[in-house]
């Protein structure tokens, strides 16, 4: 299982934060998932990893509208690492059309530039290995 996950700077109290992403091994849903993750978006893969598809529908169905600011001339900042399936043209176009900056940070330097991962989510990591 692999995970997308958001962490907006900016609060809103209208808005609840953008709900994770789930990517299972698999080729069908099992309803168990549902039950389980239900405030989550759930999507399958052959490996259980994101891949170029899963995250153009992460940018467009969970990203994009969950951000989204009241001010439509408002931009937003998105950090992403320097997965391959960040910078396809697709979700570039995808997020200049819909105001969203990407920056991206340099491979194999999440230890030292990526505060989420070593903050936060190795804490969540830890708990799913324990919890597994």
């Amino acid at each position: 299982m692999s995970l997308i996950e958001c962490i907006p700077l900016k609060a809103s109290s209208q808005r609840p934060r953008p709900r994770p992403w789930f990517i299972f091994k698999g080729k069908q849903h099992i309803k168990q998932w549902f039950d389980a993750y239900n405030e989550a978006h759930i999507s399958l893969s052959s490996k259980g990893w994101t891949d170029n598809n899963i995250r153009y529908k992460w940018f467009e169905r969970c990203f994009e509208p969950e951000t989204r600011p009241d001010d439509k001339n408002e931009w937003r900042l998105l950090i992403v690492d320097g997965h391959a399936s960040h910078v396809t043209t697709k979700a570039i176009k995808f997020c200049l059309a819909h105001k969203i900056v990407l920056l991206c940070l340099p491979p194999h330097a999440t230890h030292i530039l990526q505060p989420l991962d070593v903050g936060i989510f190795a804490l969540l990591a830890a708990l799913y290995k324990k919890g597994v």
